[in-house]
């Protein structure tokens, strides 16, 4: 076997050229066939770094990683995939709105927190007991009374003891 010994060597040692082909695609996925990470993704050890093998990938076959667009999205939404055609930079903001789009917006946690109707020491969301913030997030004023007040507290003892 011979030694391989650029990272683009090392990179299409890892690849199978023959993966899944999505219907919206023209082109089938490259897929990375080295350890994926938690997330799926492919990952190369290049010196002391590990850096994600699309984002590698599009720096070997498309060109520098924009500084205004920092993220390396997929068109192929699949993880592992370093297909040059499937990649194409962005921001994090668009890496939000192609999330939604797909419908991946992991644990969709905006609908999963709208639904509930009381905290998590049960005291209700009522329109008296909900605070809403300028993010449009919602706490219950209970709690958040209750941590004020701890904090306070906590504060005042602290300023106690450092002038004694």
């Amino acid at each position: 076997m011979p030694i391989v010994t650029t990272v683009e060597e090392r990179m299409l040692s890892k690849i199978n050229y023959n993966g899944i082909l999505k219907p919206y695609m023209e082109t089938k996925c490259h897929e990375w066939t080295g350890k994926p990470d938690k997330d799926g993704y492919g990952r190369l050890q290049i010196g002391k770094k590990t850096p994600r093998a699309h984002r590698l990938a599009y720096q070997l076959w498309v060109g520098p990683i924009p500084e205004d667009k920092p993220n390396v999205l997929h068109r192929c939404d699949n993880p592992p995939c370093v297909n040059p055609e499937h990649l194409f930079a962005g921001t994090p903001d668009d890496n939000m709105k192609d999330c939604k789009s797909k419908g991946r917006n992991r644990g969709n946690y905006g609908v999963v927190n709208k639904a509930k109707t009381v905290c998590l020491n049960n005291h209700p969301f009522s329109e008296s007991n909900t605070l809403i913030r300028k993010n449009k997030s919602r706490s219950c004023r209970t709690c958040s009374n209750a941590n004020s007040k701890k904090c306070r507290q906590r504060k005042k003892e602290t300023s106690a003891r450092s002038s004694e």
